[in-house]
């Protein structure tokens, strides 16, 4: 179970609800006298209701696979599931150096970036590595060469620079 049964945040909505509601049947029933043989019984109704709502609320934030939340006036979809599998374009954070060398020390093989090299990258890495070296960088984005470095690429950018692999949207296809 990814929510809790008494997740703070579904009590909360709960509870909410449940004001709405009772809010409600006072204003209704003060105007509409209910007989006193079936008070008990419509009491008995309504706390049955109180639980099932709870429990449909509680299987359906478990069942949730995607939810859109408000960063700073941008709606941000954070879904469940393969992001190489949804349509579109893919942004795929890398490190200052562009480095491809998935080795559990630079690029961990279970991240997005090792398993996009390894398993859904459409050429070689050489070629990937190949495409960077050749890629049109603003000057101001690559920052300068770190020869002391012992394991990796050397050229290290700007953060936030960034290289467009495989851009089939300025693409033309003839």
């Amino acid at each position: 179970m990814k929510v809790k049964i008494f997740n703070k945040k579904l009590r909360d909505s709960f509870f909410l609800k449940i004001s709405l509601f009772s809010a409600f049947a006072t204003l209704l029933l003060a105007f509409v006298p209910i007989p006193s043989k079936i008070q008990g019984l419509l009491g008995g109704v309504f706390l049955v209701f109180l639980v099932i709502i709870y429990i449909y609320d509680w299987r359906k934030a478990n069942k949730l696979n995607s939810v859109e939340i408000d960063i700073e006036g941008t709606t941000v979809c954070i879904k469940e599931g393969d992001i190489f599998e949804e349509d579109g374009l893919k942004v795929i954070a890398f490190n200052e150096y562009f480095d491809t060398l998935v080795d559990n020390k630079i690029i961990n093989e279970v991240s997005l970036n090792g398993i996009f090299l390894q398993k859904k990258l459409d050429i070689e890495i050489s070629a990937l590595d190949q495409e960077i070296d050749n890629y049109p960088f603003e000057d101001n984005e690559i920052l300068e060469e770190n020869v002391d470095r012992l394991v990796g690429k050397k050229k290290k950018f700007k953060i936030g620079t960034i290289f467009v692999h495989n851009d089939l949207c300025t693409r033309q296809i003839s």
